[in-house]
């Protein structure tokens, strides 16, 4: 096939291509010639776009009428190669030189450039060349249509902008930000995403992005994005992604759909943002959660356990009121027929053992109470070392003869602030829990030590100088969760039947009330060394008075109204009264008592039980203070709350004898007590 060139078309031109030419040129209508119907030249005519025909040297034999109209041009002007003026010279080199390569090899020609219209402007076109052959096979005629494509490339350029637009922005943001082909197929991911992988870009294409993500999160991850592609929806999911370092954070990948005017994806925009910490702050609520839950069946728990505590201590607290009752006359009856001498050796020997057997009965009951929490604490200055030498002999016959008891007693200790009844408690029940975690068989160390140095002290308390009584046993020991548990009510080790729970429980409670603490030092295998800090005393140490000092003549020691709604206890303790030189004037009612102020009666001191129908010794003190100023006061209880009882007034306990009526008188009587 020969190529006719633009600048010798004419002059090169064959005879027969001349005379095909001439006979189209003289026919009145040039489609006559290479289209014999009709209907097409019609067609082709009236149709927008650019259409033309050329013979098989790409010689231009015919243009449609849109062609002239769009570009301005006549026939004559466009005849052959003319069609070059109206293009952009510098693409038309470029076009040339395809234009010739399709004809040569006579294959289609497909090609973008611009046309100049009759206005001057330049618009996109784009040309397809469709080749024609005869009955031999060879290029006939060449069939070509140039479609105006300037919206498209308007649309195509705005879309190129917004793209450009869009990846500035993406680059610029610290989230790593993606997009993707309708399937899901990553296409695209910002600076910022291969800065934090540290991949290679466009190493993250496709689904190459998941080598990034976390092992344990990839399948996940992957199947989340796969399903949203699929459903075209919007998608969240939060996985692991690795960093250049190697480490991985929390991210929050996030896909939004394109969608065209027909409602069809067209395109992904997504961003991972780093979520790290506040998974990590989820982490710490949710465990947090877990923690407050766990705290609150603890709660539960504990309250329970309180509930139980208070039904029990209501109920021991009310028959240690009631047994205290019965005990003060026995005690006072015995005492009085000890101190008297009645009877032969006999006779005394029994009052004597009846009498221990009462002592016995009121310990059991003052421990009772201090179960119950209706013993209020009775804070005095304490010799600890000889409190404990004092109980070696009955800590040894309470741990059994397979134990042995060694102590360890520093010189020059200091008296302690402690409730010499409660703390002789707390040292047996201790020695006891260490009797039963060393299964009978051991060696128990009871120690007592000064300490004051701040490093040496326990976190909770304040500076100052304590006495610490540790016991220390050679048993199996506790875990941490034991530890943090054995201070709870009612939470013990042993079996069934074995213990209730309450010896730690309650030494403890009674650190804790004189300004004290209590610490646990045991591992498991090692033993256990329980000690209690009790604050030390600046108070010195007070001697009892003796009961014959306190002796006088009858009624020269003062006038006492003495209140109890019990006759027995009533009438020994106004015999007791009578023996220490008071005139006593008894009344079974406070309203009696209050009467009896009334009509002139003049008390030195009252001496009244706590619980009485209609009106406290409390209020019945305040009662009779208002009326005698001068008058002082002196509550007998078998049991009180702390909280109903004035600090200011002495108290005394049932039951008592006539030794510890005569120290509370005294106690009473002394300058330091406040009077009225």
């Amino acid at each position: 096939m020969r190529i006719i060139a633009p600048d010798d078309a004419e002059s090169s031109v064959s005879h027969d291509h001349r005379i095909a030419v001439a006979e189209i040129r003289a026919n009145t209508n040039a489609l006559d010639a290479p289209v014999a119907d009709s209907e097409f030249r019609k067609l082709a005519e009236n149709i927008p776009t650019l259409c033309w025909i050329a013979d098989r040297d790409g010689y231009i034999l015919w243009y449609n009428a849109r062609w002239y109209e769009y570009t301005g041009t006549t026939p004559a002007e466009m005849e052959g190669w003319g069609w070059q003026s109206v293009h952009d010279p510098r693409s038309l080199p470029e076009i040339l030189e395809q234009w010739t390569a399709a004809i040569s090899a006579g294959e289609p020609f497909e090609m973008v450039f611009n046309i100049r219209g009759a206005d001057g402007v330049f618009r996109p076109f784009l040309t397809r060349i469709n080749p024609a052959f005869d009955a031999r096979g060879a290029v006939a005629n060449w069939y070509g249509v140039n479609m105006d494509i300037s919206l498209q490339v308007k649309a195509q350029d705005a879309v190129a902008k917004t793209e450009a637009r869009f990846r500035l922005l993406a680059d610029s943001m610290p989230q790593l930000v993606w997009s993707a082909k309708p399937d899901g197929a990553r296409d695209y991911h910002n600076a910022r995403w291969y800065d934090y992988t540290g991949a290679p870009i466009g190493g993250c294409d496709g689904e190459a992005w998941s080598a990034w993500v976390h092992p344990e999160d990839r399948a996940r991850a992957l199947a989340e994005a796969r399903q949203a592609c699929a459903q075209g929806a919007p998608f969240q999911s939060e996985y692991r992604l690795r960093g250049r370092s190697g480490g991985y954070r929390w991210m929050l990948s996030g896909g939004q759909p394109e969608r065209d005017a027909e409602g069809l994806v067209t395109r992904w925009y997504g961003a991972c943002t780093d979520i790290e910490e506040i998974v990590q702050a989820r982490t710490v609520l949710q465990r947090s959660r877990d923690e407050l839950e766990a705290l609150v069946v603890q709660a539960q728990e504990a309250l329970a356990q309180a509930q139980k505590l208070e039904a029990m201590g209501q109920l021991t607290g009310g028959v240690a009121h009631d047994f205290n009752n019965l005990l003060t006359p026995i005690l006072g009856a015995l005492d009085m027929l000890e101190r008297r001498g009645l009877g032969g050796p006999r006779e005394q020997r029994l009052i004597h053992g009846a009498l221990e057997s009462a002592e016995r009965a009121r310990t059991l009951v003052h421990r009772l109470l201090a179960f119950a929490r209706r013993q209020p604490l009775q804070s005095v200055p304490v010799d600890v070392g000889e409190l404990v030498r004092g109980m070696v002999e009955l800590v040894a016959s309470a741990v059994g003869p397979t134990i042995s008891v060694n102590l360890r007693i520093a010189d020059g200790l200091p008296l302690a602030r402690a409730d010499r009844h409660q703390l002789e408690m707390a040292i047996l029940n201790l020695a006891v829990n260490a009797r039963d975690a060393m299964d009978g068989a051991g060696r128990l160390v009871i120690s007592v030590t000064e300490e004051s140095e701040p490093g040496r002290l326990p976190p909770d308390l304040e500076a100052g100088t304590y006495v610490r009584l540790s016991i220390l046993d050679t048993g199996k020991g506790m875990d941490e969760a034991t530890r943090a548990r054995a201070i709870e009510p009612f939470f013990s080790t042993k079996g069934v039947g074995q213990g209730t729970g309450l010896g730690l429980s309650m030494a403890h409670g009674l650190a804790s009330q004189l300004g004290g603490a209590l610490t646990i030092d045991s591992e498991p295998g090692a033993g256990a060394e329980i000690a209690i800090w009790l604050p030390r005393s600046a108070e010195p140490l007070v001697a009892e008075e003796s009961l014959a000092g306190l002796e006088t003549p009858d009624g020269d020691a003062g006038v006492v109204l003495l209140v109890d709604d019990e006759p027995h206890i009533r009438a020994i303790t106004a015999d007791m009264l009578g023996e220490l030189g008071f005139h006593v004037h008894e009344a079974d009612t406070p309203e009696a008592a209050l009467a009896a102020v009334r009509s002139g009666l003049t008390p030195d001191i009252l001496v009244t039980d706590h619980l009485m129908p209609g009106m406290t010794g409390v209020e019945l003190a305040m009662a009779v203070k208002a009326l005698v100023p001068c008058a002082r006061a002196l509550i007998v209880s078998g049991f009180a709350d702390v909280e109903n009882l004035d600090p200011s007034l002495r108290r005394l306990s049932k039951p008592f004898v006539q030794k510890d009526l005569a120290n509370a008188l005294a106690d009473l009587k002394s300058p330091s007590h406040e009077r009225g």
